[in-house]
């Protein structure tokens, strides 16, 4: 899908206000004030984010200020275990670590390795995908915040289900996740060097902090090729009509 001038533009506007700066993270925004059928989605309900560990007392205080009651932590136990989430132990925080794409790796000869990634997740990790999405819709009054590491491939497709959910126009949904190409500018070298760490090379690395808008786009158009719909795929994955209402309520009720 082709976004407007004026789509993309509205969205950069809305972004600057959506977007929580707080040092120790890079990637952390609000995701209300998106476009839904009732108007716009809430503020203070979703937050998606990068990994919390770098995030100090006076930040992690902030998030406390701003209603957090949830934090639902997508990356492998491994990761969890490096970079500890400092709301893991926090009283009053309800913590959940879901590995989200364990055992999903890229495929450097796929055409998209970001979308082929994400649509091997979707069929493949589906369980985890609606253990993610019922502990949204279950969530106690607060706001639930997501991250992963860079806050892009297992948060971005979290938020995609999630605001679509909510009836967010898709071209918001694509834009959303375009916005971290930005907001990771500053970290791109740390995360790099991290991978290489890890074993990667730089070079091949380099491409999956990619989050072109393309990406996102073809995938939700291959989801609903797959699936049906959003809706659709999220019953077929075990969430009931009653947490399907419940989720989009948590945007927009």
């Amino acid at each position: 899908m082709t976004q407007t001038i004026e789509t993309r533009t509205a969205e950069t506007r809305a972004a600057e206000t959506r977007t929580i700066d707080l040092p120790g993270v890079a990637n952390l925004r609000d995701l209300g004030d998106l476009p839904s059928p009732g108007g716009m989605t809430r503020r203070g309900r979703l937050l998606r984010s990068d990994s919390l560990h770098r995030l100090d007392a006076a930040g992690q205080g902030r998030l406390r200020d701003l209603g957090l009651t949830t934090v639902i932590d997508l990356r492998a136990a491994s990761e969890a275990a490096r970079a500890p989430n400092p709301f893991a132990t926090m009283p009053g925080i309800a913590y959940h670590n879901i590995s989200l794409f364990e055992g999903i790796l890229p495929r450097a000869e796929a055409p998209d390795v970001l979308q082929d990634m994400y649509l091997r997740a979707l069929e493949a990790r589906g369980a985890a995908f609606a253990q993610v999405m019922t502990l949204i819709a279950e969530a106690p009054e607060g706001a639930v915040l997501f991250h992963c590491a860079a806050g892009k491939d297992r948060t971005g497709m979290t938020a995609a289900l999630a605001l679509t959910m909510a009836g967010v126009a898709e071209e918001a949904v694509i834009a959303d996740y375009a916005l971290t190409a930005d907001r990771l500018a500053p970290i791109r070298e740390t995360l790099i060097a991290h991978a290489v760490a890890e074993g990667y090379s730089a070079e091949s690395f380099r491409p999956l902090l990619a989050c072109a808008p393309e990406t996102m786009a073809a995938t939700l158009a291959a989801l609903r090729a797959r699936f049906g719909s959003v809706p659709d795929y999220l019953v077929g994955i075990g969430l009931g009509r009653a947490a399907l209402a419940r989720l989009e309520r948590r945007l927009t009720a």
